[in-house]
């Protein structure tokens, strides 16, 4: 399976958000900004991969930052996923992700599992 990394880089008001989304075994892994000019990427992202699986894993060691829009695109996955008989795993949360699920009160609403590999610690 040839595996191609999906980057999208957005500028609107003179603010750069980039996400970078790669295939990984399993699921897809993220890189960078999820906000509201990333989120569309990712969403399309997240339900090309969901049409041949109802299982995703997303690696998100390396996303700097996540707003609400993120967090939509997350529960909508979720409910995807669960509506085909399937799920979806978080992976190794940085603490900008861990920060939006706390401050939403949904940090024990999704599956949560820490791998092993080669994350650089976030900030």
């Amino acid at each position: 399976m040839r595996r191609r990394a999906v980057g999208s880089v957005r500028v609107v008001d003179g603010v750069v958000s980039e996400l970078t989304i790669t295939p990984v075994s399993g699921g897809l892994s993220l890189s960078g900004e999820i906000d509201g000019r990333t989120a569309p990427e990712l969403k399309a992202s997240v339900t090309r991969y969901l049409t041949s699986s109802s299982e995703l894993r997303l690696d998100m060691a390396n996303v700097t930052f996540m707003d609400s829009s993120g967090l939509r695109v997350l529960l909508a996955a979720r409910m995807t996923a669960r509506d085909d008989g399937g799920d979806l795993v978080l992976s190794n949360l940085s603490t900008a992700v861990v920060r939006v699920l706390r401050l939403s009160k949904l940090d024990g609403e999704f599956e949560v599992v820490d791998e092993p590999g080669d994350h650089p610690p976030s900030a």
